[in-house]
């Protein structure tokens, strides 16, 4: 926990997702909210995509932060501005890019976890 998803449309041809996942992870660490072994981050590229009705010159990233429930708006807040600050891409000339960050509650109560090691 917490749970990081990024989803970009692979049309960003300078995006780089391992090194996004290494950037929010980061910001996740320095926000004091998260253990580094606890954060599970993963990256999903899209070909097929539509933003409004124009095929071309449009491009997103949408960064999905789950977090056991419990946290402050004013927390939330704040995580979701650490993310955006903390994405560091170079949009390709030409390209539209929306980028956003979406947080959501996991449940606590019936959160449930294992965690083995061999």
């Amino acid at each position: 926990m917490p749970h990081l998803n990024i989803e970009y449309s692979k049309n960003l041809s300078t995006f780089n997702p391992r090194l996004a996942l290494q950037q929010l992870n980061n910001a996740l660490i320095e926000s004091g909210h998260f253990v580094e072994g606890d954060i599970q981050s993963r990256a999903m590229g899209f070909d097929d995509f539509l933003i409004g009705n124009v095929d071309e010159g449009r491009a997103f990233i949408h960064i999905k932060l789950q977090i056991l429930s419990g946290r402050s708006p004013e927390v939330k807040k704040a995580l979701s501005e650490a993310l955006l600050q903390a994405l560091k891409t170079d949009i390709p000339q030409g390209i539209k890019l929306l980028i956003r960050t979406e947080i959501s509650d996991i449940d606590r109560p019936s959160y449930c976890m294992l965690n083995t090691e061999s």
